[in-house]
């Protein structure tokens, strides 16, 4: 399991489990958070404080159209963040995996 998947799918389960002392070996859950590679911990900060900056679409009926990058990149300043063209194409690709999910996520109900 990657950093990004654990992100989306098992943060919250990890946080409920601790605060109600379910689990006190966290390092033989099956949820547990994987290790960011230190190369990726300036991406993730953005990306994580970019998840307000969603932009919808569609009407009656909501479609996920992506990332506010006007914005992300205002945030990108206010954290004292570089955005390179390496780091872009890693924020590009989350976008895509969480479109990907969510899109998969809304067809189920």
């Amino acid at each position: 399991m990657d950093v990004w998947s654990w992100t989306y799918e098992w943060a919250d389960y990890c946080e409920s489990c601790r605060a109600a002392g379910e689990n006190t070996d966290c390092e033989n859950c099956d949820a547990k958070q994987v290790e960011l590679m230190p190369i990726n911990y300036s991406t993730y900060k953005l990306w994580s404080r970019s998840q307000t900056q969603w932009q919808w679409s569609g009407g009656m009926v909501p479609v996920l159209a992506g990332i506010n990058y006007s914005s992300m990149l205002a945030i990108a300043k206010q954290l004292d963040i570089k955005v390179s063209p390496g780091m872009f194409l890693k924020i590009q690709a989350l976008e895509a995996y969480t479109i990907e999910k969510i899109r998969k996520k809304m067809e189920r109900k």
